[in-house]
């Protein structure tokens, strides 16, 4: 349910970015008097927040690009540990992520920090992909990790290359 969330929402922001970014690119050239020149700043702020939302879905999906062609030359049990040693940096990496996007989000709310263009948009809520994103990675993570420690099944876990040999 959380990938379906998180796949829809995603794929709207982008849609959302790029109609935004297409007026702006049409307005600009052909209809100057219709130009909101505030629709690219806008549209950079969704990306992010795409960006940002879609990295807990390639956790969930094991779509992070690796090196994993010596990792899947190796015994299951070996694959096995490369995979908890990952999900453990995972699992440190997002933690730090959804505290300092805490600490960063808290200071930017709390100084009323906004962007320096003609909108002055609010920076928290730009600010706020990042402790949102590192919270979404930390639960992936953490069911991964659960996963590989206490429902391995070594014929249905283990890494398989893509490359044809």
């Amino acid at each position: 349910m959380l990938s379906k969330i998180l796949r829809q929402l995603t794929g709207v922001i982008g849609l959302l970015s790029l109609l935004l970014y297409f007026y702006q690119i049409v307005s600009s050239w052909l209809f100057h008097a219709w130009s909101i020149p505030w629709f690219a700043e806008v549209a950079v702020y969704a990306i992010t927040w795409a960006m940002f939302l879609a990295v807990s879905e390639l956790v969930a999906q094991d779509g992070h690009i690796r090196a994993d062609f010596v990792i899947s030359r190796l015994s299951v049990p070996a694959q096995r540990r490369c995979e908890l040693i990952n999900c453990g940096f995972g699992v440190g990496f997002s933690a730090l992520m959804l505290w300092y996007g805490w600490l960063l989000t808290w200071d930017a709310w709390i100084w009323d920090d906004r962007s320096p263009t003609g909108i002055a948009f609010p920076l928290w809520i730009y600010y706020s992909c990042a402790p949102i994103s590192g919270a979404l990675m930390l639960y992936r993570y953490c069911i991964r990790l659960g996963q590989y420690l206490f429902a391995f099944n070594p014929t249905t876990m283990k890494l398989v290359s893509n490359e044809v040999m």
